[in-house]
């Protein structure tokens, strides 16, 4: 009897020790991974926003200005839609530039988005530039773009830019407008 006595205690004592364990572990763990969120204590509202970020460009994005005469205007029309979830920002690129032209300065370009001017009359560049930087764009919308690009008549013999070229090609850069969450581990 005093034998059986004793199992049970044992057996008892047993589950309390595992119990105790069980509790201990988990309350190290949940103060381990609460002591691990920084700035919860300042936070208010946290909104954790997903979803899929997705530009599509149409339009020419090639463009050769080999044979143009002076006082000619070429136009290239492209569209930038935001086909995604979110909205985006993206910026609007010339890669790819080469320019043979004697006379660079000759060569003008100014830029339109939805029929508003947004780049006046500059020179065409001779290396890769950003025409335009940080524009915005909800999803489901479509911004539509005209490059003008002019070549400047100047009423004097203008031989030294023949057989000149300019060439680029159009690039659109997207990124996200949000903050950037990093996380720890």
């Amino acid at each position: 009897m005093e034998k059986r006595k004793l199992t049970a205690n044992w057996k008892i004592l047993s589950i309390a020790i595992l119990a105790a364990s069980m509790l201990m572990l988990a309350t190290v763990s949940y103060a381990y991974f609460t002591a691990n969120i920084e700035g919860n204590d300042k936070a208010k509202v946290t909104t954790v926003t997903a979803g899929e970020m997705k530009l599509q460009y149409k339009g020419t994005n090639s463009i050769s200005l080999a044979n143009i005469l002076p006082g000619e205007t070429r136009k290239i029309t492209f569209t930038v839609e935001n086909i995604g979830t979110v909205p985006a920002q993206y910026n609007v690129d010339l890669i790819n530039v080469t320019n043979t032209f004697a006379h660079p300065e000759e060569l003008q370009y100014s830029l339109k988005r939805d029929n508003e001017e947004v780049k006046s009359e500059s020179q065409l560049p001779n290396t890769n530039i950003t025409i335009q930087t940080g524009i915005s764009i909800e999803k489901s919308k479509t911004h539509k773009y005209e490059l003008t690009i002019h070549y400047i008549e100047t009423n004097s013999e203008q031989n030294y830019n023949q057989n000149k070229n300019f060439n680029c090609s159009i690039q659109i850069n997207g990124f996200s407008p949000y903050k950037t969450i990093l996380g720890k581990s």
